[in-house]
């Protein structure tokens, strides 16, 4: 089993540009309650989804031989935190020297930022056969 933080691949250009679905669960949804802080998707989370989402991106477009690294976050806003249930749309668009980070949820979440990514070869951290083929359930086009 592998664990994932996007659901679902729902565009992608290879000039630039993914959108992926994540779902907010129960248990993601109440980690901050022992810390005394109301429901919410973890701040790490969203960032995690945000590099998943970028890993996918470079590995496509790269024919599986690179991935990411994330070296920098900068005016990264929450506006709204995402809720149990929350289906976000998690939009990543590479301008210039940056990546873009858009976040919409169905139930209000809002989220935006800019994040700087490295590449590092894919081999190095896994099978990039397994990358493809996951990609393609993704993708919604496993056989």
């Amino acid at each position: 089993m592998r664990w994932r933080l996007i659901d679902r691949i729902t565009a992608f250009t290879p000039q630039g540009s993914i959108t992926g679905v994540a779902s907010v669960s129960l248990d993601a949804y109440l980690l901050h309650e022992p810390l005394g802080r109301d429901g919410a998707w973890p701040e790490s989370l969203l960032i995690g989804a945000c590099c998943e989402l970028a890993h996918w991106f470079r590995a496509a477009t790269t024919d599986w031989q690179e991935s990411t690294d994330l070296t920098d976050i900068s005016d990264f806003s929450i506006i709204c935190p995402a809720r149990a249930g929350e289906l976000l749309t998690i939009t990543l668009a590479w301008e210039g020297d940056g990546t873009r980070i858009s976040i919409q949820g169905d139930r209000g979440c809002r989220v935006s930022g800019q994040m700087i990514f490295s590449f590092t070869t894919l081999a190095q951290r896994c099978d990039p056969q397994v990358v493809a083929e996951d990609w393609r359930v993704l993708r919604g086009q496993a056989a």
